[in-house]
């Protein structure tokens, strides 16, 4: 690394740390201990083991998810693809298992399918002056139409197959929340200690200043968007495990909720800010609210509205703060 490159990224980096969103996390901290004692007071069994348990596999798909939206983010893009190719990838898959062709085939056709897509929207991203949203809001409408084309608008079933990613269990914790530590673990280091994490700092922070460096701005972009889709992947074929099945919009909202919980742990939507623990609080907080509801018995349309007015007000917090 030469000289102008440290000092730039050094310079970068000190803005970073500068606007590193401690008090959100301490906020979010806050937030989740509020909730989590006052549902406790009104039905006790929400402490229960096998409760806090379910409500880590039930954000492990988010939470994966959220990872590589964040990482997009911070960098200075953002993809609203996902969710479509989340529902194109679990049909790929799915449809493969179904005819036959063996669960090793389709985790690696379902991972290829993934890189492709990460492909194509990281080298329209890098190699074009469009802003990311419009190049994924196009890319969100043709992964859709694949998957309506393969799954033919109707529900692919696994008949009993491919159950051990989703569903299984090791000394009494779901599967799925091993994978979800596994990735946050691996995504902390990487961004707290790697030359690539600075860099993405870095170039979310300022490209003219990332590019000054001599980083290879469009290789970090297209990179990024692969890892991202990579993570979907992940995400897809835990979603095909634990369901058994797979609609070709099953994905559908998924890519919200997942730059929701992003930008609510305090990745800031302008690039260079973010933590991988304010991610996880971020899907934390999502899945402690959605555990509280079903728990108090509300409609699917009434928590919807709670999910809604909690991502608003939690964003609109965070930017007011910042």
């Amino acid at each position: 690394m030469g000289k102008n490159e440290r000092d730039a990224v050094k310079t970068a980096r000190g803005t970073r740390l500068r606007r590193r969103p401690n008090s959100q996390i301490g906020l979010l901290l806050i937030v989740i201990a509020v909730l989590v004692a006052v549902v406790s007071i009104m039905n006790p069994k929400f402490l229960e083991l096998n409760n806090l348990k379910n409500i880590l596999v039930q954000i492990a798909i988010v939470a994966i998810m959220a990872v590589g939206a964040g990482l997009v983010i911070i960098s200075g893009g953002l993809d609203i693809s996902t969710g479509s190719m989340t529902s194109l990838l679990a049909v790929i898959g799915a449809d493969l298992i179904q005819n036959g062709r063996g669960v090793g085939v389709a985790v690696l056709a379902v991972i290829g399918s993934a890189a492709a897509c990460g492909l194509v929207n990281g080298v329209l991203s890098a190699k074009t002056r469009v802003a990311p949203f419009i190049i994924t809001l196009g890319t969100m409408s043709v992964y859709m139409a694949l998957s309506l084309i393969i799954g033919g608008g109707y529900s692919l079933l696994l008949s009993g197959k491919f159950q051990f990613l989703g569903r299984a269990r090791v000394l009494g914790v779901h599967f799925p929340t091993y994978v979800m530590v596994f990735v946050y673990l691996v995504f902390f280091f990487v961004l707290r200690y790697t030359r690539f994490g600075r860099r993405l700092y870095g170039l979310g922070g300022s490209e003219e200043t990332a590019f000054l460096a001599g980083i290879n701005i469009p290789l970090y972009k297209i990179a990024v968007y692969c890892i991202n889709a990579l993570l979907v992947s992940l995400g897809s074929l835990i979603l095909i495990s634990r369901t058994g099945s797979a609609l070709p919009t099953v994905g559908l909202g998924l890519e919200l909720r997942s730059i929701a919980a992003a930008i609510i742990g305090g990745v800031s939507l302008t690039g260079g800010t973010g933590s991988v623990l304010g991610i996880f609080l971020g899907s934390l907080l999502f899945g402690v609210i959605q555990n509280m509801l079903n728990i108090l018995n509300l409609s699917a349309h009434l928590q919807s509205v709670v999910l809604g007015v909690v991502i608003v007000a939690a964003v609109t917090i965070g930017q007011r703060r910042r």
